[in-house]
């Protein structure tokens, strides 16, 4: 039997499988900004969920602790005719379940700050112990943090007794005395643990927040849904005029908000206005040297806008609120 050689079968011409790839190529254009674009709204998704949860979180803390607010430093401590011969380390927190030592907190002139950045290692002990590698304290788009955790902390390391920054801070306002953030400065602490005659660190409670639907407990360092930001390829911080970073408020809520228009409220020529969103630093600019970890060897600077390093400040939003406690962040949602 003769094989028939004469079929009408054939394969691609160059020209045909040039077309194709060149369908292909252009397919894939169109398809991969729309992948990474679900992609970063699904990062964002979580890092909204994340933010709801430990807020949530921080007021579960407080039904159990009379209505405070997280706060590991002791307002008695340092505190003259209130034991500060024994007590002297009010900048000092306790390292759970190891007692006798302390986390320090003791940058002059910003005692106790840095806690904003590191709070997460202590609200994880309340909130399970055997689980401090969670990652809800992690932005999944704040890949520099979760490299350096990770780094630091391999899988099977002991977490007790350690410190960590999250992509989420912690309001300083939350634990120190309004009056601090009353002035146009804000209010130096003159004396150990003293302000104007006042304790300067205080168990704030809930009940005295006047707007909690307005009132930042939580943020995001950096808006990751921005790649970077002009002149640099990093993501802007949460106070530059171009963020919308996503916040966690004291009424348990959770969304973006819109830095320029809180830029503009806190420049108003209206002193009523101003005299609201204005922040009582007013710029954020903390030195390089501060945006360390509390254990020594262990540098967390990864390009903050402070300032220095040819970065700019910007406003203190949601860490030098003014009136504190009692201020407002934002206007009424």
């Amino acid at each position: 039997m003769r094989v028939d050689t004469s079929s009408d079968r054939r394969g691609f011409t160059l020209i045909e499988l040039l077309v194709v790839i060149a369908i292909i190529a252009l397919l894939v254009g169109i398809l991969l900004p729309a992948l990474s674009a679900a992609r970063s709204a699904a990062r964002n998704a979580v890092s909204q969920v994340n933010l709801k949860s430990l807020g949530t979180s921080i007021l579960t803390y407080s039904n159990d602790y009379r209505e405070q607010l997280l706060n590991p430093f002791n307002p008695q401590f340092g505190t003259p005719g209130a034991g500060a011969a024994t007590t002297a380390e009010w900048y000092s927190a306790y390292v759970p379940h190891m007692p006798g030592y302390v986390w320090r907190f003791n940058d002059a002139g910003y005692q106790t700050e840095m806690f904003a950045f590191h709070w997460a290692g202590i609200m994880l002990q309340y909130i399970n112990p055997k689980d401090l590698r969670s990652p809800v304290q992690f932005n999944p788009a704040d890949k520099g943090i979760i490299q350096r955790f990770n780094a630091r902390f391999p899988s099977g390391a002991d977490l007790e007794g350690w410190l960590w920054d999250s992509s989420y801070v912690y309001s300083p306002t939350m634990w120190f005395n309004k009056d601090r953030y009353t002035p146009a400065t804000r209010g130096s602490i003159t004396a150990p643990n003293v302000l104007g005659g006042a304790r300067s660190v205080r168990y704030n409670r809930v009940a005295e927040v006047t707007a909690p639907t307005a009132k930042v407990m939580l943020f995001e360092r950096y808006d990751t849904k921005k790649n970077k930001r002009p002149g640099a390829e990093l993501p802007p911080n949460w106070n530059n005029p171009i963020a919308r970073p996503n916040v966690a408020f004291v009424d348990g809520s959770a969304s973006e908000v819109d830095m320029t228009e809180l830029t503009a409220l806190a420049a108003s020529s209206d002193p009523l206005v101003s005299g609201i969103y204005r922040p009582t630093n007013p710029l954020w600019n903390l030195p390089t040297a501060m945006l360390r970890d509390p254990n020594p060897g262990y540098e967390i600077y990864d390009g903050q806008e402070n300032g220095q390093n040819g970065t700019l400040s910007y406003p203190a939003f949601f860490w030098g609120t003014r009136n504190g406690i009692k201020g407002r962040d934002i206007p009424r949602r």
